[in-house]
């Protein structure tokens, strides 16, 4: 009807589009100076955007780094992913640490390269026991066959429980439950 909060919500919608209109374009003219095209990146570190319009459009034949629109509804789901992601996994963090004691004295009086390293597994093993996001739902564009041999069909809905295999016994042994900031991921990387 366009009152109140919806006016509202409307008003933001059109204002989000242009202030994406406009860095798309300075994305894409600062891109072209550079003599970059779509197909071609210089495996340097970039940006969201600039990936986004960088994109081989041989491999992902279904996406258009031309539309405007869908690169910027695509930058409005990375911002609220990541703000809702991102405040959940610090409150867990935080509140597993105010839970576990024992990781007080392992922080007192350590090198900063030591605090930051004992920080990062802490909160790595938080965000191992509370996922940000629970599950992931994937659907293949196209019928596929899992390296398990599974033939799956296209569109299906394949569910990935991020939760449960987290805290898989037979992966993280049998204290698969419980807050373990000391815990060095390097030990847990899948061998391929």
């Amino acid at each position: 009807m366009g009152l109140g909060q919806e006016k509202m919500l409307l008003e933001a919608g059109v204002t989000f589009d242009r202030i994406c209109e406009k860095y798309i374009d300075a994305k894409r003219e600062e891109i072209r100076s550079q003599g970059i095209d779509h197909d071609h990146s210089n495996g340097e570190s970039e940006d969201v955007l600039t990936s986004y319009i960088k994109l081989d459009t041989s491999k992902y034949e279904l996406l258009d780094p031309s539309n405007d629109k869908f690169i910027g509804e695509t930058l409005l789901s990375f911002i609220f992913a990541g703000r809702v992601t991102t405040a959940t996994a610090i409150t867990w963090f935080f509140g597993l640490l105010t839970k576990t004691l024992t990781w007080k004295p392992r922080f007192a009086k350590k090198s900063p390269q030591i605090y930051w390293k004992l920080f990062k597994r802490a909160l790595y093993e938080a965000v191992r026991i509370y996922p940000p996001i629970p599950f992931e739902r994937k659907s293949p564009i196209k019928s596929d066959v899992l390296p398990s041999g599974h033939k799956i069909d296209a569109n299906s809905n394949i569910i990935i429980p991020i939760y449960a295999l987290r805290r898989m016994r037979s992966v993280w042994g049998e204290d698969a439950w419980e807050f373990k900031p000391e815990m060095d991921f390097r030990d847990w990387r899948v061998q391929t």
